[in-house]
């Protein structure tokens, strides 16, 4: 509890902890930024920080937080919309979500927060290949759209398309899963 009467104390020992790399502790200071508590104010901003860094280190629970965190975040900013190009929070939420989803790592509690977003997941998924990112046009014929390389959560009808969905704002959202997948395996090691 971030808010009863030893919190104050947990707030001290989980902020050693995570300094000295402790993915469940640096996950418990996101939780304590996100709510407020222990002498602290809500602060989204500061817990998606602890909850990359749990996220990082291979801490399920890390990696569903900051998934929701993050549309939270950017939902709050833009009246309810968390997908306006060059400030999109889904290619970050969408690659944290599937990391968690692959994880057979349920030992933290997270069965329950991986079968909601596998099914939300689901479902946005089914959406990406229906249409392109930037006309909206859907795939004509046997033609099927094209993922970014990079981030796979957006598709396109073509090049021209692509290339100018990236110019207006993607090069910004896009996260590069492969290099994030690297980081992880080098702090797992």
């Amino acid at each position: 509890d971030c808010k009863g009467p030893g919190a104050k104390e947990a707030l001290h020992w989980f902020t050693l902890a995570a300094s000295q790399g402790d993915p469940q502790a640096q996950f418990n200071l996101g939780i304590f930024h996100w709510r407020g508590g222990g002498e602290l104010n809500q602060s989204p901003i500061t817990s998606l920080s602890y909850f990359e860094k749990a996220a990082l280190s291979g801490c399920v629970r890390g990696q569903t937080m900051l998934a929701r965190v993050l549309i939270e975040t950017r939902s709050e900013v833009f009246d309810g919309r968390f997908d306006i190009l060059g400030y999109s929070a889904l290619p970050r939420a969408i690659y944290w979500t599937r990391k968690a989803a692959q994880s057979n790592n349920t030992e933290d509690g997270s069965a329950v927060d991986i079968r909601n977003i596998t099914n939300e997941l689901k479902a946005f998924e089914k959406g990406i290949d229906r249409q392109c990112a930037m006309c909206r046009m859907p795939p004509k014929g046997d033609m099927s759209l094209r993922k970014c390389v990079r981030c796979k959560t957006v598709a396109y009808c073509g090049r021209d398309c692509q290339t100018k969905h990236w110019r207006m704002g993607h090069k910004r959202d896009c996260l590069d899963c492969k290099k994030v997948d690297e980081e992880i395996a080098r702090k797992s090691a």
